[in-house]
């Protein structure tokens, strides 16, 4: 498969597909994803991530939409696992973008099988193939509803763009970013008792938007500093450089 756009022009087009064409991919194109994904190092290393690729029959669903395929993806459930989900697929859920294939992040979607593989646990699912109609990608970018700039950030930094249209569960938008001497400190809302079940997607969410930074930005660059200056209402997730 061929790319139909950058990967950059590609973070602005992408959407959430819910209307597949139910052919399945070949096995080169398969390969092919799957290849791509391997490359991609994570924020934090050492943080296993495991991946199955599995068919609607091996999938429940809470709403009754389908995909010709699904990646179930496995991985610890502490904060730095859940960043690397968002971080490494991400990454991919825009190169398949780039390549005119619809993807979706379905948390209503879940492996029928097994909720765990080689120790790790179920932690998301994306499904993916071919629009129903042919058109994977949204024609205008206008369309993206997201918090303004001065919602997600302390200075109105045209950087941040990628990372403030980014996708999350409901719509969400968990993140805040902070400036301090040229580095970007990047914080997850804390949320409150009746949101709480969110907060593992919220972790998802953060690697989603700084996936976003890493393709928009020549000069990427993630750490975990250990004193950061703490903002209300957030937990501090790492800082980038750009």
């Amino acid at each position: 498969m061929e790319q139909k756009m950058t990967l950059v022009e590609a973070i602005a087009k992408r959407q959430s597909v819910r209307d597949y064409d139910m052919t399945a991919l070949s096995n080169a194109e398969i390969q092919q994803l799957t290849d791509y994904a391997a490359q991609i190092e994570p924020l934090f290393p050492g943080k296993q991530i495991k991946v199955r690729i599995i068919t609607p029959d091996n999938v429940k669903a809470i709403r009754g939409w389908r995909a010709p395929h699904y990646f179930a993806i496995y991985a610890g459930e502490d904060d730095a696992s859940l960043v690397n989900v968002g971080y490494v697929y991400q990454q991919l859920t825009v190169y398949l973008t780039a390549l005119g294939l619809g993807t979706c992040w379905a948390n209503s979607v879940s492996p029928k099988d097994s909720k765990e593989l080689d120790g790790l646990k179920w932690v998301a699912t994306i499904a993916f193939g071919k629009e129903k109609n042919g058109q994977a990608w949204r024609n205008d970018p206008a369309q993206i509803k997201r918090k303004d700039m001065g919602a997600i950030s302390d200075q109105n930094d045209t950087k941040l763009e990628p990372a403030r249209i980014a996708p999350s569960a409901m719509n969400n938008q968990p993140w805040y970013f902070t400036h301090e001497n040229g580095k970007i400190h990047a914080y997850c809302v804390v949320q409150g008792f009746m949101k709480k079940w969110m907060t593992a997607m919220n972790r998802i969410d953060m690697g989603i938007a700084l996936a976003n930074l890493k393709i928009s930005s020549d000069n990427f660059e993630f750490e975990a500093q250990k004193n950061p200056v703490p903002v209300k209402g957030y937990t501090y997730i790492g800082t980038v450089t750009m």
